[in-house]
C-alpha cells in the first residue's frame, strides 16, 4: 500500500507512473462513459463484465501510451477494445481469440479479426510506433508458442504488455510469469490479478506489486 502511494519507488519515470497513472485518484474524462460501458456489458452479457475500478486503470494505461494499433489476446466480447478505444477515436484494434468464436457485444466497429496477429505486427511496423498488447483469460493450447512469440517481440520492441485474469488458468497466467522470465530490461506494475510490463530498454528490470 505504501509503494501504491509512491513511497520507495525510486525511479522517476517509476514514481511518475504509479501516482499519475497505475494508482491515479483523480477523474478523468471519460470516467461517465466507463461506468455507462461497464454497466451495459454486465446488462448485455448477464454475468459479472470487466469491473469499473479496473477499466478506468486500463483507460489510464491506453491514454498515457496512446497507441493507435492495439493487440488484444482473448476477451470475446470485445470489452477490453471498448475501453482501450476511448483514448483515440481513430486507433485500430485486434482481437485474436484462438479457436474460441468472437462475440463482441461492444466497439465491434473498431476490431479486426482476420488475421489479427499478422496483421498488428504489419501495422506497427509502418507505423513505426512500439507493440501495445493487452492479455486476457484465453485456454492455452496449440497456440502457446505464437503467442510466446507475441510477448518476446513485444518486449524486443520496448512495447506495453497489459495482463487481465492472471490469477485464473490459461494464457494470461502462463504468458505474464514467460513475459517476466524473458525480459531483460523494463518494469512491471500490478498485481496477482492484473497489472502492466512496460519493456523500455533504458529501465531496470523491476516488479513494483501495488495496492490497485
Amino acid at each position: 500500500m505504501r509503494r501504491s502511494k509512491g513511497y520507495g519507488v525510486h525511479s522517476p519515470f517509476a514514481y511518475r507512473f504509479v501516482t499519475d497513472v497505475m494508482c491515479a485518484r483523480h477523474a478523468y474524462y471519460a470516467y461517465d462513459d466507463i461506468e455507462s460501458l461497464c454497466h451495459y456489458m454486465a446488462h448485455r452479457s448477464g454475468k459479472k463484465a470487466m469491473k469499473t475500478g479496473e477499466a478506468q486503470t486500463i483507460f489510464r494505461i491506453v491514454n498515457y501510451f496512446n497507441p493507435q494499433n492495439v493487440l488484444h489476446i482473448g476477451s470475446c466480447s470485445g470489452e477490453n477494445a471498448a475501453v482501450a478505444a476511448l483514448p483515440c477515436r481513430t486507433s485500430r484494434h485486434w482481437l485474436y481469440t484462438g479457436n474460441q468464436k468472437t462475440h463482441p457485444m461492444v466497439c465491434a466497429d473498431r476490431l479486426l479479426t482476420e488475421k489479427p496477429i499478422e496483421g498488428h505486427r504489419e501495422a506497427i511496423a509502418k507505423s513505426g510506433e512500439k507493440p501495445f498488447v493487452i492479455v486476457d483469460a484465453l485456454p492455452l493450447a496449440s497456440d502457446k508458442q505464437l503467442l510466446e512469440g507475441v510477448i518476446a517481440n513485444a518486449i524486443d520492441q520496448q512495447g506495453v504488455i497489459v495482463f487481465r485474469h492472471i490469477n485464473a488458468t490459461g494464457a494470461a497466467q502462463h504468458l505474464c510469469r514467460y513475459c517476466k522470465r524473458y525480459a531483460q530490461r523494463g518494469m512491471w506494475f500490478g498485481n496477482y490479478s492484473y497489472g502492466v510490463f512496460v519493456a523500455l530498454k533504458k529501465l531496470p528490470r523491476q516488479d513494483f506489486m501495488l495496492w490497485l
